[in-house]
């Protein structure tokens, strides 16, 4: 029996959107601090975390049946504003079990790293980190053989250090001492598992001061038990003496803009973040390179103000300061990534979606080909020609500041939106809004959006006073079969397993015997696969 609570959120805003684009487009949850850090599971359930005031909850919302729910209520003891979810995580290669870490320092209370184990809805506390850590950590990569995490400790004067933890025995370490290897560098952002195929992996590494040209990558090598580590420039022999690759572009920063293809190549988004504090000056812009471990090479593939302005899709004064999501491979052979508009800057547009094809290394400004989009107040609206704020752009306004996606769902990607307040002060002045969509294009494999297992299901007589019976139209049972009933606020009413001659009937009484109330019920079968549905209790 699940000992669980599971949690649905209905919103206002959904009710606005439903017709006939919300098979493309919809939101279908939010967040009051925006956490950037989603994750989609083998079957293309989104796992987020929700955090206001002193909580942080773990949602998730299950594709097949379409409904965001609660899987680990206040998962962190102490929580004071500086911890806004999970700063990184890694995935194992099957996909369904994801390392988690928190985002705090030591000054804000200790990092602690979680297991989620996405078929399970079960989140575990594993240990805390050790080590000096003065800010918040963005970065953590699991092992080829699943066996040890590594991280570097963030912002601190000194003492940087990679640190690794023993995942069967939680045991943590330092393994080597960065203090040489980036002197004025400390603070790093992170990718998923952005390991090469010669036991290297990669973190970008910036200045805490903003110095122009800061920005740079770490290759960190894992040996037997031996550990090094270099920086590498975005210069023509990847030194800070060789020549620019883009020259006057200020290389401020990349967040969580990197990724390793399945080639073992890495990309890097590094972004200008904004030209001045006050927006005015040159546009914000991001710079796409790509590094070959073969060749020991960085190459320029393009920037993105360039990508835009060849389709016709920058507006005059467009600011697209960063990447925040990540760079993510997908199961067509392209890498998906967006863009976060900058505000304050005479032009608020929203973000863009992009792609990187991996054998070609040609970027396309994606929003752009799309057929549907969304306006600020997140109702669906079909693509312009023109540049505008509601056109080109993936959604009005917003940033995009976390995306996520599958190969085993490949068409369906999830987005966080961002806004900042228009002085260009203060973070999430708005609620994060949860986007699900419906990529356009070619892919390996196709999973449905809508609810595929409605038809498997009947349910009569429903609305129901006494009893409900639930008939199995060619439901092939899996061991065990079970069916689940929760109310709306996700409690648990009752668990039974099923026999195999395609019914069960209901009598409308709790796990205790007890009559249940009028309202509405969700129910839920799972044999291997998962069917849903609602039925309605009346007097």
């Amino acid at each position: 029996m699940k000992d669980w609570i599971f949690f649905p959120l209905i919103f206002g805003v959904c009710i606005n959107l439903a017709g006939q684009y919300d098979e493309f487009m919809k939101t279908v949850g939010t967040s009051a601090w925006t956490s950037y850090v989603m994750y989609a599971d083998p079957d293309g359930n989104l796992f987020y975390v929700n955090a206001e005031e002193n909580y942080l909850d773990l949602m998730k919302y299950d594709l097949e049946m379409d409904l965001v729910y609660r899987i680990k209520d206040n998962f962190i003891d102490t929580h004071d504003g500086y911890n806004g979810g999970f700063g990184s995580i890694a995935p194992t290669p099957d996909g369904d079990t994801v390392y988690c870490m928190t985002t705090a320092g030591t000054n804000h209370g200790n990092a602690e790293v979680f297991r989620l184990i996405c078929s399970q809805d079960r989140l575990e506390y594993l240990t805390d980190i050790c080590g000096t850590n003065l800010w918040m950590i963005f970065n953590m990569t699991l092992s080829k053989d699943g066996r040890t995490l590594y991280y570097i400790g963030n912002n601190t004067p000194m003492g940087k250090a990679l640190y690794k933890i023993d995942l069967e025995t939680l045991e943590c370490e330092e393994v080597l001492d960065l203090d040489p290897v980036i002197p004025h560098r400390d603070l790093c952002f992170g990718g998923i598992n952005v390991w090469d195929h010669q036991d290297h992996f990669y973190l970008p590494v910036w200045s805490w001061d903003y110095d122009e040209g800061d920005l740079a990558v770490l290759q960190v090598h894992v040996g037997d038990n031996e550990y090094s580590a270099r920086v590498i420039d975005f210069t023509d022999d990847g030194t800070p003496e060789g020549e620019r690759l883009l020259p006057g572009f200020r290389h401020h920063s990349c967040w969580s803009g990197i990724c390793a293809s399945s080639a073992g190549n890495i990309y890097i988004g590094a972004s200008n973040h904004y030209q001045t504090s006050d927006g005015t000056g040159p546009t914000g812009n991001v710079a796409l390179y790509k590094y070959d471990p073969v060749t020991d090479k960085m190459n320029l593939l393009n920037d993105l103000e360039s990508v835009s302005k060849s389709v016709n899709n920058w507006m005059s004064d467009e600011s697209q300061h960063k990447v925040h999501t990540f760079l993510i491979e997908n199961a067509d052979g392209k890498i998906y990534f967006a863009t976060m508009d900058y505000a304050p800057s005479s032009v608020i547009r929203g973000s863009h979606l992009y792609t990187i094809d991996i054998e070609t290394d040609e970027i396309m400004d994606y929003s752009k080909t799309q057929t549907y989009l969304m306006n600020r107040d997140l109702y669906v609206i079909e693509n312009g020609d023109n540049p505008s704020p509601t056109s080109g752009v993936f959604i009005e306004y917003y940033a995009l500041k976390g995306i996520a996606l599958h190969p085993n769902a490949p068409e369906v990607m999830y987005g966080m939106t961002y806004a900042r307040s228009a002085s260009g002060g203060g973070w999430d002045v708005e609620k994060g809004n949860v986007i699900r969509y419906k990529l356009e294009g070619d892919f390996t494999s196709f999973k449905t959006i809508s609810r595929t297992g409605q038809t498997a299901i009947y349910t009569y007589p429903n609305p129901f006073s006494g009893r409900v019976n639930f008939r199995f139209n060619n439901l092939s049972y899996g061991s065990p079969a079970r069916i689940y009933i929760y109310d709306l606020y996700g409690r648990l009413v009752l668990v039974e397993n099923l026999e195999s001659d395609g019914s069960y009937t209901w009598n409308g009484t709790d796990q205790r015997g007890m009559k249940i109330p009028v309202g509405l019920y969700i129910y839920k079968v799972e044999n291997g696969h998962t069917y849903s549905g609602t039925i309605l209790k009346i007097k």
